[in-house]
C-alpha cells in the first residue's frame, strides 16, 4: 500500500513539477520507505523553489548530518504531522509497533497507584490521543496541546479530553504555572535537541512534589543528535542533567524499545521526574 501510495506521489509531481506540496509529500514517503538519498535530493529541490520553507531545511540538515536546530521548527512538526493524521493510528499501531503510550503510562501508574480520577493531567504533544486516553481514568481534567490541527481534530473525536489547545508546547505551559499534578510526552521530547528549556516550563507547570513522564530515543554518545528521520536522540547523562537543571529529580528510567522502523527497533529510554519541592 505504502509503495502504491509512493506511486501515486510520484504521479502527481510528474503532473505539477513546481508543486513544493507535492514534492515535500513525496520526499516525506521516500523517507518513510528508507530511500534518503532520493529523499534528500526532493528536499533540496523544494529548497531551491521556495527557500523559506522551514519544515524542508529541517529534513535536509536530518538526512545531510549538519548542524543540526536546537528543535524541530513549528513548521515542520505541523506539516509532518497534519500530513500523518489521517492514518496516524493504523500506522503506530500496525506498522510501527509504537510503544510510547504503553510505556508512560505503565510508569505513571507504577508510580502512583490504582488512583480514580484525581489528578489534573496535561497530555504535550497528545497527537490523536493515544497517550491520552490511557490516562482518562486517572485524570480529573486532561488537558492536551498540540501544533497539529489535524491531528487534534481525531483527539477531540475520542471524546477523552477536557480541552485540547493548537500550540507549541512551551509557549503553551508559559502562563500555566503551577497548574498539574502529571504532565505525559509520549514520543514528543524527541522533537527537541537541546532540553533546558522545555524541562523548566514544564516543571513550572506542575504542582511541586508532582511527576512527568516522557520518552526519548536513546543515543549511546554524548550529548543528542537529529537523526535521518527528523527526530532527535538523547544520551542518558545528557537528559538527566538537564532535568536537574529544571529543578526536577529522577525517579524511574526505564530501557524500551519504542517502535519498529525500517524492520529494526529503535531503541529509547522512558523517564520521569519528580519536580522539587
Amino acid at each position: 500500500r505504502e509503495q502504491t501510495r509512493l506511486a501515486d506521489l510520484a504521479a502527481a509531481v510528474g503532473r505539477a513539477p513546481r508543486s513544493t506540496d507535492a514534492l515535500v509529500a513525496l520526499a516525506a514517503q521516500l523517507a518513510l520507505l528508507s530511500h534518503p538519498a532520493e529523499a534528500l535530493g526532493v528536499y533540496r529541490k523544494v529548497a531551491a523553489l521556495d527557500p523559506a520553507r522551514e519544515d524542508v531545511r529541517h529534513m535536509i540538515v536530518a538526512l545531510a548530518a549538519g548542524e543540526p536546530p536546537l528543535r524541530a521548527s513549528d513548521a515542520y512538526l505541523r506539516g509532518e504531522f497534519d500530513r500523518l493524521a489521517e492514518h496516524y493510528d493504523e500506522l503506530s499501531q500496525e506498522w510501527w509497533s509504537a510503544r510510547a503510550a504503553d510505556a508512560v503510562s505503565n510508569e505513571i501508574s507504577t508510580m502512583l497507584g490504582p488512583r480514580t480520577a484525581t489528578e489534573h493531567v496535561v497530555d504535550l504533544g497528545c497527537g490523536t490521543g493515544l497517550v491520552g486516553e490511557r490516562f482518562r481514568m486517572m485524570a480529573r481534567r486532561l488537558e492536551g496541546v498540540d501544533l497539529s490541527p489535524k491531528m487534534l481534530a481525531r483527539a477531540e473525536a475520542r471524546g477523552i479530553y477536557d480541552s485540547l489547545e493548537v500550540e507549541e508546547i512551551g509557549r503553551f505551559l508559559v502562563p500555566r504555572r503551577n497548574r498539574y499534578t502529571v504532565a505525559v510526552a509520549g514520543d514528543v521530547i524527541c522533537y527537541y535537541g537541546e532540553l533546558v528549556d522545555i524541562f523548566r516550563v514544564v516543571a513550572r507547570s506542575l504542582t511541586p512534589g508532582c511527576l512527568f513522564a516522557f520518552t526519548v530515543e536513546r543515543y549511546e554518545d554524548d550529548g543528542y543528535e537529529l537523526r535521518p528521520s527528523g527526530r532527535y536522540a538523547h544520551s542518558d547523562a545528557f537528559v538527566r542533567e538537564a532535568a536537574a537543571a529544571a529543578e526536577f529529580s529522577i525517579r524511574r528510567a526505564t530501557e524500551i524499545d519504542l517502535r519498529i522502523e525500517h524492520g529494526a527497533p529503535v531503541g529509547g529510554r522512558c523517564y520521569v521526574f519528580e519536580r522539587r519541592v
